[in-house]
């Protein structure tokens, strides 16, 4: 608790949230989780892109080939890499990466101001807060 602070002074603020003293009055800046929600959304679509590129080429290259023995998650990572360079393995990045900042952005900001509100309600903090907040986020977002 901040210096010089007593329980009550923390009743009048508004409460606590992660062990920080916060305003209720002034809320929680729910753009904060817009843009987190965004970067973890590019973040995991840039890291799993070259996964997601073989894989992709693997199904591919089944179908479209006619290949009756698939190559091998190495044959195929050779294959890019002989073929395309590192660059291969981030054909195509830029839709995706747009497509989870936008994603990561709805999901996270809708779980967030939709807890933030139903916690509002004595009856629904907590626990019930968080699964109905999670199921509202998923459901819009997908």
């Amino acid at each position: 608790m901040a210096s010089g602070m007593k329980n009550s002074d923390v009743a009048e603020i508004g409460g606590r949230h992660r062990g920080r003293v916060f305003d209720s009055a002034v809320g929680f800046p729910i753009w904060r989780e817009f843009l987190w929600g965004a970067l973890a959304g590019a973040f995991g679509e840039s890291i799993m892109h070259p996964v997601d590129t073989t894989k992709t080429r693997m199904q591919s290259a089944a179908f479209v080939g006619g290949i009756q023995t698939p190559k091998s998650i190495r044959q195929m990572v050779k294959t890019v890499w002989v073929t395309d360079g590192f660059r291969g393995f981030y054909r195509g990045v830029t839709p995706g990466i747009t497509g989870s900042l936008a994603t990561g952005a709805t999901y996270f900001g809708v779980i967030e101001s939709t807890k933030k509100w139903l916690e509002k309600n004595p009856s629904l903090e907590g626990h019930w807060a968080h699964f109905i907040a999670g199921a509202v986020g998923k459901d819009y977002v997908n």
